[in-house]
This record gives C-alpha cells, sequence and structure tokens, in this order.
C-alpha cells in the first residue's frame, strides 16, 4: 500500500509526536508498505529553541519531505501553511498515486490531509493524540 503520512512534528524536534511519527514509520516500513512522510517543522530562532527544529532526517525505507511552518512562525497564519500541505500532498499523489492519507494530529496537518483526501479522491485517517483532545474536547 502507497501510504502518505502527514506529521506535525518529526524528529530533531522532541516530542511525544516525534516518538509516535518514528514508531509508526517503522512499523509500516516492515509491513513493507511504500510510505512519504511529509513533516512540518520549525525553522525560526524561537520555534527551534522552544521545539527543537530543522528538517526531518532521512528515514530508512521513507521518502521524507519536511515543510517549514513559515507562516505559523511569521503570523500565526496556519492556513498559508495548510496550502502548502496540501499542495505538496497532491504533487506527490500525481507523481505515484497514495492509496491512503494519514495525518498526526487534527489541525494543522488533519485538516490539510481532509482537504487534499477531498481533492484527490484518496481515503484518509486522522489520529487524534496529545493536545488534540483538548482542542477537540473544548471546540
Amino acid at each position: 500500500m502507497r501510504i502518505c503520512f502527514v506529521s506535525r512534528r518529526y524528529f530533531p524536534a522532541i516530542s511525544g509526536m516525534s516518538v509516535y511519527a518514528q514508531n509508526l514509520l517503522r512499523e509500516l516500513v516492515e509491513a513493507g508498505h511504500d510510505v512519504t512522510m511529509i513533516s512540518q517543522y520549525r525553522g525560526d530562532a524561537f520555534g527551534t529553541r522552544v521545539y527543537g527544529g530543522g528538517p526531518p532526517p532521512a528515514v530508512p525505507g521513507v521518502t521524507v519531505i519536511g515543510l517549514e511552518q513559515v507562516g505559523e512562525q511569521e503570523s500565526g497564519d496556519f492556513e498559508r501553511d495548510i496550502d502548502t500541505m496540501v499542495a505538496t500532498i497532491r504533487a506527490e499523489h500525481a507523481k505515484k498515486p497514495f492509496d491512503i492519507l494519514h495525518a498526526q494530529y487534527v489541525y494543522p496537518t488533519g485538516w490539510a490531509t481532509l482537504l487534499a483526501s477531498r481533492a484527490i479522491g484518496v481515503p484518509n485517517v486522522v489520529s487524534i493524540q496529545g493536545g488534540d483532545g483538548h482542542w477537540v474536547g473544548s471546540c
């Protein structure tokens, strides 16, 4: 199965989300899936101090694409980053179609994945984890 995994955080960010992503990628590759990870990362001085930052490293057996959270960093414009994620998913799908899209975290990665899923006609899964429970429960 060809899977696009859209990650909110991956190493070098130190986060439970990074560990979740690492474990999922390992298991998907070991199961024989063709996996592309599109991962957001912080590239600004503040974000790298708080979260750790920089582009994600190579992952054996996975195509890795890092997307800097430019809109979020500059002005809190998550929607700008969502547009970039959707465009990236669509471009990668056009090169070689995905069977499923899987987002880690609801917003902005999950929303971007839902929009891309609708646009390209591929099913999706959005994992609710960590801080998502708070946002989903209070909204």
